[in-house]
């Protein structure tokens, strides 16, 4: 329902909110070879229902409140190889014909889902390389550093690996 109401059912209450939500976000690139650089920003406000305001599977519209979000991310890259070299070899074809193309970066995501938490966010710092076979074929190889911060110190930490193959993107 779009109202905001609290919808019981036999032996568990569930939310129903379909009410409004607010996303909006800027962006910034520099895309040029052999460095370049994209930052990105995201807000988003939601409603939310409040946990103590449902007794027996019943509640209120009084109990939902206002969440507000937001999000960065910071890109910094490096291209070298054929795939970026002005040449006349296959510049106005974009299908494969194997331009061997390196492009190590870093990047950094904060992600806050309160923004009146102050010290609860998660931080991830991702050290990776693409490796162009062709325009449309790579493989990533991504080292990412993760840190959730749930605020009072106490912080998570998830380190992983990740490599995958893409084709035809």
């Amino acid at each position: 329902n779009t109202t905001g109401e609290i919808v019981s059912s036999s032996s568990a209450a569930t939310v129903s909110q379909n009410g409004p939500k607010e996303r909006w976000g800027a962006d910034l690139a520099y895309v040029n070879t052999p460095v370049g650089f994209t930052l990105e920003y995201v807000h988003g406000r939601d409603i939310v229902a409040g946990s103590s305001t449902i007794k027996n599977g019943v509640g209120s519209k009084a109990g939902f409140t206002q969440v507000d979000e937001e999000g960065y991310t910071f890109t910094l890259f490096y291209n070298f190889g054929d795939q970026f070299v002005a040449s006349a070899k296959q510049q106005d074809r974009y299908d494969d014909y194997y331009p061997l193309t390196y492009q190590p970066f870093v990047r950094f995501d904060r992600w806050n889902p309160d923004t009146s938490h102050p010290g609860t966010h998660t931080d991830i710092w991702t050290v990776g390389f693409n490796w162009f076979f062709a325009q449309t074929t790579k493989l990533q190889l991504n080292y990412n550093v993760t840190r959730d911060y749930k605020g009072s110190g106490n912080v998570t930490n998830i380190d992983a690996f990740l490599a995958q193959f893409q084709f035809g993107f």
